[in-house]
């Protein structure tokens, strides 16, 4: 059914993030502010041992796991690690069975070698470079950039010319594709 990804979040968000879930649920997430209340979230965040969804001890306020279950999120199982840097997790979902144990054991290796790869191969462009190559896969001319983020067009160059600088990338169209391919943007 999906996954989810992130590195290192703190209270700035995540270094890195990455999401197959549906986007009907990524968007109801986001818009009930259900990570507030997340009983999935809120245990993973406190603990360091894969666990299923089912066996959360953190009370459901808020009806989030319900909601999910409307989106097809069934069944799943997290695991999550701390580090001084923040918070990195990795959650499964399915919508015809509970993860087995041997999946659930996967778990911690996979979010190390995510983690692995990110520091060693994905592209590290900043919050700003990430927020302007973002608005230009969904679409966006830099003059409609700058104008919604309030600064001047060439402030818009200057941050895909960085990008494209650190990543290597020979073109914006180039960087647009290593930033999907490493989940740092998406589009609409």
């Amino acid at each position: 059914m999906g996954y989810t990804v992130f590195l290192d979040y703190t209270l700035g968000g995540p270094k890195f993030f990455c999401c197959t879930y549906p986007q009907s649920w990524q968007e109801d997430y986001d818009t009930n502010r259900f990570y507030h209340f997340d009983p999935v979230f809120l245990q993973a965040v406190a603990g360091s041992k894969p666990f299923r969804w089912s066996q959360s001890r953190i009370p459901d306020l808020r009806g989030v796991m319900e909601a999910a279950r409307s989106h097809g999120l069934k069944f799943g199982c997290t695991f999550s690690m701390t580090s001084a840097k923040g918070v990195s997790l990795v959650s499964i979902a399915r919508d015809d069975r509970e993860v087995k144990r041997d999946e659930a054991d996967q778990l911690p290796t996979i979010l190390k070698d995510v983690a692995k790869w990110y520091k060693e191969e994905a592209p590290h462009i900043t919050a700003r470079q990430t927020e302007v190559l973002s608005m230009i896969a969904n679409g966006l001319r830099e003059d409609e950039i700058a104008e919604t983020l309030g600064i001047s067009v060439q402030a818009v160059k200057n941050r895909l010319h960085q990008a494209r600088k650190t990543t290597g990338s020979k073109t914006t169209a180039e960087l647009v594709v290593k930033a999907l391919a490493a989940g740092l943007i998406q589009t609409s």
